[in-house]
């Protein structure tokens, strides 16, 4: 790129040497991910304060340079930190982690983009632990707004990330500095409690966008309840599935359930115990159905899986445990409450258990530990053994699924809450990812009372000749059929933005990118109206 040494002085002036990494100095992975990518990064731009920031944006456009934001970079399965363009340079705002206020009575938090998972539980355990947030199946080290900008979820009542936040600060192309909300009138004494402000309802527009760089947001808090209840069921057999979802929308809808439910198929959760058991499969890829049925017998677990909670005071979650009980307990083979006293009690008898229930029980808990822990806000580790199924390696102390050559595309379809559409959504999976060489891994979320997001994941080892090529394939071939079936995502990666540029209906929409940015210069490509 010419005139590249030059440019990048001037951000080592502004920013400082040591936070302007070149890529020839750079460690080798600047551009890796978990799946084969071809963008070129010159380097990492690192600013430590919001007007160092606006100073990144306005030496890139008069340089005219192509820059692209990520928050930590961990964004697996998506693209973890590589731009869908090339040659451009990164803006890492790892170093803007503040959580700038905390308001314990009204519940929020006003954080910075480097601000992660981890911390933000850190910081409200040590401040009484009050409240609590919402944590995602993924690493503790990732970004909170990173993950909001996404429109992500988790497992609480607060799962939907982008309905429980407000009042952005934003840094235009131009280098300006905006909020959004009531803030965007006056210094609002409510900007952080209302979501809608006056007019325009802009905030939509720097989610999924190029619009402009996130520095700031307002993330509610969910209360600390005074009775919490998780609950796991299984239905053995794959027909269980549409009356299930039937059954668990109604209880979404009637209030008897005011969180997300989780719901995996078999493939899902044996993924969750252990690797790919390479030594009962003779060595052969992918798992065939038969031998999931006899580790489905081995282990105890159902061709469908499910895990929830139950919040609130104590009064009302027993009533909702009843409630809940006679309208599920009809349609699945278990469903156990899991209460913190009866859980302890199984950690201690382990051994004494298992016979007695009839499965793995030390392999159960190793699983439903950690979803316990997300169901309370707590983020865990745990989810990221499943990026490792078909490494031949184990699950190392310090997980970094782009150095270990982990192969991983996530697809995250959105399907009506209804039986039909869920066995549909299901069956597509099945047979697109079996058919391409890979495990079915499926999740359902009830996301809402109307609304199922499904989560597939094809994971593989990058290290086998042909796997790269053979993922990617089988990913667009699997984004194509669920799009025909009327099943569009609700967010891709970097290796889907051609999907999006085919199918997005927005181009009328595209002066509006257009004036916000007229030479493309922030993160181009990525999710571009044009």
């Amino acid at each position: 790129m010419p005139g590249l040494t030059m440019n990048l002085t001037e951000f080592e002036v502004a920013l400082g040497v040591e936070n302007v990494v070149r890529s020839n100095s750079a460690s080798p992975n600047l551009a890796d991910a978990t799946f084969p990518t071809h963008a070129f990064v010159p380097a990492v731009l690192r600013p430590g304060t919001v007007a160092e920031v606006q100073i990144c944006i306005r030496l890139a456009a008069r340089n005219q340079l192509q820059i692209h934001p990520i928050s930590t970079g961990k964004n697996w399965g998506y693209g973890s930190a590589v731009p869908f363009a090339d040659s451009c340079l990164l803006i890492d705002l790892g170093r803007l982690n503040r959580i700038l206020e905390y308001d314990d009575h009204l519940g929020y938090v006003v954080i910075e983009p480097g601000v992660t998972q981890q911390q933000l539980y850190d910081f409200l355990q040590q401040n009484g632990g009050r409240f609590w947030m919402d944590a995602t199946g993924s690493s503790p080290s990732c970004s909170i707004i990173g993950n909001t900008l996404e429109r992500g979820f988790g497992h609480t009542p607060f799962s939907d990330h982008f309905a429980n936040s407000c009042a952005y600060q934003v840094v235009l192309p131009s280098g300006e500095l905006i909020e959004t909300g009531l803030a965007a009138m006056t210094e609002s004494a409510t900007k952080n409690v209302f979501r809608w402000g006056v007019g325009p309802f802009v905030d939509g527009l720097f989610s999924q966008s190029r619009f402009g760089v996130v520095t700031r947001m307002t993330i509610w808090l969910m209360p600390a309840p005074e009775s919490f209840l998780p609950f796991f069921f299984k239905c053995r057999y794959d027909a269980a599935l549409p009356r299930l979802i039937e059954v668990l929308r109604e209880a979404r809808q009637s209030g008897i359930l005011q969180s997300s439910v989780h719901i995996v198929n078999d493939y899902r959760v044996l993924c969750g115990m252990q690797q790919y058991p390479w030594e009962e499969a003779n060595g052969k890829t992918p798992l065939s159905p038969e031998l999931i049925t006899t580790f489905r017998k081995r282990d105890g677990f159902g061709a469908w899986n499910g895990s929830g909670a139950l919040y609130g005071p104590a009064p009302l979650v027993k009533t909702m445990q009843k409630l809940l009980g006679r309208l599920l307990r009809p349609h699945v083979n278990s469903l156990h409450f899991t209460s913190e006293t009866l859980l302890e009690f199984a950690k201690k008898h382990t051994a004494f258990l298992s016979p007695l229930s009839g499965i793995n029980l030390k392999k159960t808990l190793n699983l439903i530990v950690p979803s316990i822990e997300l169901l309370r806000g707590r983020p865990t580790s745990h989810p990221m053994n499943t990026v490792y199924w078909r490494k031949r390696i184990p699950m190392p102390d310090n997980p970094n699924p782009d150095r270990d050559r982990c192969g991983l595309l996530w697809s995250a379809p959105v399907c009506p809450a209804d039986g039909h559409s869920a066995v549909k959504l299901s069956q597509i999976v099945t047979e697109t990812l079996i058919t391409g060489g890979f495990e079915p891994f499926l999740s359902f979320t009830l996301i809402s009372p109307r609304a199922l997001i499904g989560v597939i994941s094809i994971s593989y080892d990058r290290d086998l000749p042909g796997e790269d090529d053979k993922a990617l394939a089988t990913n667009n071939l699997l984004n194509e059929r669920l799009m025909a079936a009327g099943f569009p995502p609700y967010r891709l990666g970097v290796q889907s933005m051609q999907f999006w540029d085919k199918h997005q209906k927005l181009r009328a929409l595209s002066p509006l990118e257009a004036a916000l940015d007229p030479q493309s210069f922030l993160s181009p490509g990525h999710y571009s109206l044009y």
